[in-house]
């Protein structure tokens, strides 16, 4: 099995349609991101945003599940460390643009 094949998204059309409106609520909360390196990038939404960002962290665990997230609340912000195993890099360049607009 390729690397392209180990690490694909497993969301179907239908699926990506109903996580649209929530993903672009959450995209709209975007404070700013940092890459670590180019499989660890931390995302930091508005604080209100925090039920919008573990319902992304749920949906995509399920599609995308060689991601791994951690969700730190820091009072004022919450911050979104995705990390991708080898061979991910590209999945994880691909989530983070999807946030850019």
């Amino acid at each position: 099995m390729t690397d392209d094949e180990a690490f694909t998204c497993q969301l179907s059309e239908q699926d990506v349609r109903r996580r649209d409106e929530n993903d672009r609520a959450l995209a709209a909360e975007l404070a700013g991101y940092e890459w670590e390196d180019d499989r660890h990038a931390v995302l930091t939404f508005a604080s209100r945003s925090d039920h919008l960002v573990r319902e992304f962290v749920r949906e995509e665990s399920g599609c995308c599940s060689f991601f791994d997230f951690d969700i730190r609340d820091t009072g004022d912000a919450v911050r979104l460390r995705v990390s991708a195993p080898h061979g991910a890099e590209q999945m994880l360049q691909a989530l983070v643009s999807a946030f850019q607009g």
